[in-house]
């Protein structure tokens, strides 16, 4: 059975298949999207071996290189916390383009982090086991 809580503009659903997704919508902002990485990296802290799933294909906010930077080294910042994968499922264009950016910096930096723009691609990777 899954958890689910409203927070800010956001959904977080702890699922029965070990993953913490966070579904993003509205218009958003920089902080925002601080804001839920940070809660994403707090629930992945409170449950070992879970994976991350950041929905934000309902967002319209996208973020400027300089953002996507800062966002990036969140994610490396809180890298104890992302023990696991997660996958940053983003629109085709733009969206996926600076989703794509943040994840390989903070691939550089030791997480384990993709973009997806299809659901069930993100899904697949984040539950393949690993060698």
């Amino acid at each position: 059975m899954a958890i689910t809580e409203l927070v800010m503009d956001a959904t977080v659903v702890v699922r029965p298949d070990a993953i913490v997704e966070i579904v993003m919508s509205g218009p958003g902002d920089y902080a925002y999207c601080a804001t839920m990485l940070r809660r994403l990296a707090a629930e992945l802290a409170a449950r070992p071996g879970f994976a991350g799933l950041i929905d934000i294909r309902e967002l319209d906010y996208v973020p400027t290189a300089d953002e996507a930077r800062k966002l990036a080294e969140l994610y490396v910042q809180h890298r104890p916390a992302f023990g696991g994968r997660v996958a940053v499922l983003a629109r085709p264009g733009v969206q996926f383009g600076m989703a794509r950016l943040r994840t390989i910096t903070a691939s550089l930096g030791g997480v384990q982090v993709e973009a997806f723009t299809a659901r069930d691609d993100a899904i697949a990777w984040l539950t393949e086991r690993l060698p």
